[in-house]
């Protein structure tokens, strides 16, 4: 026996489907929602964990730069009095017997503070600062030798007269002055001395421009 579905069997058969859709929609909506809710929430951890470690990293950064600032600052005043003593030294204000001598002394301890000071703070500076630095250790053992000559001579006279005082050693002033001038212009004769001050002028240029673009 054949049976015929009526319009009202289809209707009814039809709103059941869709209760059935639409309580699935409602599930598979739900769900997306609470994967995007868990998916949002792992996302904002994960974010304030960056904010967090990118905030480490700033104050990090921070007191690592103040270091280098305070490093350039100190290494700057060594290299400008060492600059000062080399100066002093070939262009004097006084040529006299122990003006000499003394400058010269002051001026190798000068250079063991400054050499001590960089490589106990060449962490925090640059490639180019550090090999420039090393260039003037290089030069300096070149010139060294000529100082290191010259207090050798200073000491070797006074020992041979057994006298440190410049009346006994040059008889008056003027001959003292006369013969420190000509030790000047003799060792300023050495290769390598006065091209050491331009050496050590283009060190301070350098840690200048590198102090004004931390600070800048």
């Amino acid at each position: 026996m054949i049976q015929y579905i009526t319009y009202e069997a289809i209707k009814e058969e039809f709103s059941e489907f869709k209760d059935y859709i639409f309580w699935i929609l409602c599930s598979f909506s739900l769900v997306s929602l609470g994967i995007q809710f868990i998916y949002n929430w792992k996302l904002s951890q994960k974010i304030e964990s960056y904010k967090n470690e990118l905030k480490k990293n700033e104050i990090k950064f921070s007191r690592f730069n103040e270091l280098q600032i305070e490093s350039l600052k100190n290494l700057y005043d060594h290299i400008v009095t060492f600059h000062f003593r080399y100066n002093n030294l070939l262009y004097p204000i006084f040529f006299t017997h122990d003006t000499l001598s003394g400058n010269l002394k002051v001026l190798k301890l000068e250079y063991n503070i400054c050499m001590e000071y960089f490589h106990r703070n060449k962490i925090f500076l640059t490639e180019n600062l550090v090999l420039k630095i090393k260039d003037i250790e290089t030069n300096y053992i070149l010139v060294r030798v000529f100082f290191d000559q010259e207090i050798a001579s200073i000491s070797e006279i006074e020992d041979r007269l057994e006298t440190k005082n410049p009346q006994e050693i040059y008889g008056d002033p003027e001959s003292e002055v006369t013969s420190i001038k000509k030790r000047l212009e003799n060792l300023k004769d050495k290769q390598g001395v006065i091209s050491f001050e331009q050496d050590i002028k283009g060190m301070r240029d350098l840690v200048e421009k590198y102090f004004k673009e931390l600070t800048t």
